[in-house]
């Protein structure tokens, strides 16, 4: 679904609350160059961000906790 498709079935009743808090971001990556990408991006936006980068399901699980 392209984001600008038909949105009528979305709940919009839900209030969005901002924080000054950095975005928390856990990456599944094996690729160290394809991480640094991304972050390369992230901070390009000017986004407040922390990051983590795992590489197997398992520590990705076990990041979530």
């Amino acid at each position: 679904m392209a984001y600008d498709d038909d949105l009528s079935g979305l709940d919009t009743s839900e209030k969005i609350t901002v924080t000054n808090d950095p975005l928390k971001i856990l990456l599944l990556e094996d690729a160290v160059i394809d991480a640094e990408l991304i972050t390369h991006e992230l901070s390009r936006a000017k986004l407040q961000y922390v990051s983590r980068r795992v590489e197997t399901k398992k520590d990705f699980l076990e990041a979530l906790k």
